[in-house]
């Protein structure tokens, strides 16, 4: 543990844990998301069944940006970093994608989608499967011909 981690080894200001239940982004403290709880592991699970691909299995130096690429696609988004198509994905939802979401704000270019990232795009996905072709189009524009 370095001096700028946390005993749960993350930055103090990015650890759920030693913030408590409070949201950074503004949420009230005792509203729950559909996640809440769950693994990062079951999270990317959800995700790649949801969209159909292949499971992505955490080993060390891997990241699971092909997941989010696809997502990207799913959800006619720009495609990018995982935090930028996190973020584009859930705003596109209605949802708001805050700072307890990835480590943007911690690192400088950071690339890191937390379990919270994780669940809320899991979250937006589900939502935006709900919508109308028209309902899409009004929201944001995407690819044409999908």
């Amino acid at each position: 543990m370095s001096d700028d981690e946390c005993i749960h080894g993350m930055t103090p200001a990015w650890c759920a844990t030693c913030q408590g239940r409070k949201s950074i982004s503004g949420r009230a403290a005792v509203e729950f998301r559909p996640y809440d709880g769950r693994s990062t592991q079951n999270l990317l699970n959800d995700l790649c069944d949801l969209l159909d691909v292949a499971r992505y299995v955490a080993v060390p130096g891997s990241s699971p940006s092909r997941v989010f690429d696809a997502a990207a696609v799913r959800a006619h988004v720009d495609a990018g970093s995982m935090p930028e198509v996190g973020a584009a994905i859930a705003t596109k939802a209605g949802l708001s994608w805050g700072p307890e979401c990835d480590n943007r704000g911690i690192r400088h270019g950071g690339t890191v989608v937390s379990r919270e990232g994780v669940g809320m795009v899991v979250e937006a996905l589900g939502i935006l499967a709900k919508r109308t072709p028209e309902q899409h189009s009004k929201l944001q524009p995407g690819p044409q011909g999908d």
